[in-house]
């Protein structure tokens, strides 16, 4: 009983871990960026909001779709139990893994002391389910400074 309520308790810093991981430029495990697929919406059809569910392979918008979003989400799939074992958590006790993500519009701007760059906020709702309990959520931010090109183009995947 201890080994499986510990299991439970450590699933909330796991999720904190994992989507922090999806939301930061950071390759160690992909080489596609859920920043990108928010700058390609926000340049192609203005639009900045995408939801990713790690559980039924579903992202939302249809028009966020294509290849580099389905990597994405493939990549951090295959690591999700890993991450989890790491965290001494069961992956066989998550039943929902959804995380919204959106670059705010309104946050948006060149530092003052910083040619060519911009700084851009990305933020999230994660929302998580474990068997025999009730969802839990949380919302996380993280604030990015970037080459000025990369606002349209993208960053670089690996």
């Amino acid at each position: 009983m201890q080994n499986f309520i510990m299991k439970i308790k450590n699933f909330k810093s796991a999720m904190h871990n994992f989507t922090h991981s999806f939301l930061s430029i950071d390759y160690t495990h992909s080489g596609k960026l859920a920043v990108n697929v928010l700058l390609k919406l926000k340049s192609e059809e203005n639009i900045s909001i995408v939801e990713f569910d790690f559980i039924n392979t579903i992202i939302s918008p249809k028009i966020a779709i294509d290849d580099d979003s389905l990597i994405l989400l493939k990549d951090y799939q295959n690591w999700l139990p890993k991450h989890l074992r790491n965290h001494n958590c069961d992956y066989t006790q998550l039943e929902c893994l959804n995380i919204i993500t959106q670059l705010n519009k309104n946050n948006i701007f060149k530092p003052k002391t910083m040619e060519n760059t911009f700084q851009i906020e990305i933020e999230s709702e994660t929302t998580y389910k474990l068997k025999n309990r009730e969802k839990q959520s949380f919302k996380l931010s993280l604030i990015e400074i970037i080459n000025a090109n990369y606002l349209e183009n993208g960053i670089p995947n690996l």
